[in-house]
């Protein structure tokens, strides 16, 4: 490739088509299916969700595929794409470490 070519922008940094309307529906999501997709973001998996939010393993199945519906998405990873744009424009917050803030150093 000599100095006159042009180089394109790589296909990888354009937002994903369905995006957009998902971080629109974002702003219906009850308060719960909020906190389940919270948990979504930081990476945690039905079993543990459950557990830190005290409902059972059903429960947060069945708010999981109200999100996916909501927001007309098909699948957790597109979920979790999701919650990170909504984390890094401030309007999803990531759950508290079980243990409390992690960023203490401790003697």
């Amino acid at each position: 490739m000599n100095s006159t070519d042009s180089i394109s922008e790589p296909e990888c940094s354009r937002l994903p088509d369905w995006l957009p309307h998902a971080l629109k529906e974002s702003r219906r999501l009850t308060k719960m299916q909020s906190e389940v997709l919270s948990h979504l973001a930081a990476g945690m998996d039905i079993r543990s969700t459950a557990r830190l939010m005290n409902r059972s393993e059903r429960t947060i199945k069945a708010h999981t595929t109200a999100i996916l519906n909501r927001l007309s998405l098909g699948s957790r990873l597109q979920a979790g794409i999701v919650a990170y744009h909504l984390v890094t424009q401030g309007a999803l917050t990531l759950p508290q470490p079980e243990n409390g803030p992690t960023d203490r150093l401790t003697d």
